[in-house]
């Protein structure tokens, strides 16, 4: 389990996480809850539509928790698709 909630993770970072991820395929279970634009210690821009769309090309992650993000229905979509072409 890779717990990164709260954490002020935007787009911008995800590439660094998509990067760990591909050296660490043991992590199944990635936590990115609470890094969007909500009521939280932060208020940011979180994880949007391109952020989940690099996310979704993972194989390794069996649970994805984007929860309190902004991906919205592009992002949702996106990862949707991944999900269904498994």
């Amino acid at each position: 389990v890779l717990d990164l909630s709260h954490r002020q993770i935007q787009d911008s970072d995800v590439p660094q996480i998509v990067a760990f991820l591909a050296n660490h395929p043991e992590i199944t279970t990635l936590l990115l809850n609470a890094n969007g634009d909500y009521p939280y210690e932060y208020s940011g821009p979180g994880i949007g539509p391109q952020g989940a769309a690099l996310l979704a090309k993972n194989t390794t992650l069996t649970s994805l928790d984007l929860n309190s993000n902004t991906i919205g229905d592009e992002g949702a979509a996106i990862v949707t698709e991944a999900l269904n072409s498994k």
